[in-house]
Formats: structure tokens, sequence, C-alpha cells
């Protein structure tokens, strides 16, 4: 266990560095494309937790996540990579719905 926990550790700290959230855009306004493609994105993370598609949620997750956006759709993206750690698919699906729908309003 001594052995592998500093090659676990090095590995962790690499996870962590590629999906902290980008610099924020603090509470700014998103343009209509900015939320259109948003809203698109998500409901592709939504779909493909509904037909367990893991790989192809983090891949969207990931794209999102290389963006600026506000705080509040950074909390969703972080909520879905959470819920997909787990493989928690109707959570992730559930999450990425919401924010998806926050946009409409």
């Amino acid at each position: 266990m001594k052995q592998q926990t500093p090659a676990f550790l090095t590995e962790l700290k690499a996870l962590a560095k590629k999906y902290k959230p980008k610099t924020k855009k603090a509470d700014a306004v998103l343009s209509g494309d900015e939320m259109n493609y948003l809203q698109k994105k998500l409901f592709e993370i939504k779909s493909s937790c509904e037909i367990l598609d893991k790989n192809a949620a983090k891949d969207i997750l990931s794209e999102l996540k290389s963006k600026n956006w506000p705080a509040n759709v950074n909390e969703a993206l972080e909520d879905i990579a959470v819920h997909l750690l787990h493989s928690a698919f109707k959570k992730a699906s559930s999450v990425a719905e919401k924010a998806a729908e926050m946009l409409k309003n």
C-alpha cells in the first residue's frame, strides 16, 4: 500500500487539475448563442445518461468544462461530474435536465 500511495496521489492530483473549473464569469449574462449551445450539450448529456453511455457524457462534460460559465452553471457541471463518477446516471441526467430547463427561463 505504501508503494502505491505516491502514484495514486499523483493520478488524483492530475484528475483534480483536469476537472477543475476554469475561471468563472461570476454573474455574467450568457449570450443567446451560448445559452443555446449549453442547453443543447446539457440535453446531450441527459440523453447519454439515459442510455448509460458514461464515456459520451464525460466527453461532453469535459468539453463544457473547458469553457467559462457563470457560477451556477459550473456548479451544475460539477454535480453532473460527481454523479457520473459514481455511475448515478439518473441523478446526472436529472441535474443536466434541470440546468437546461433553467436556461429556458
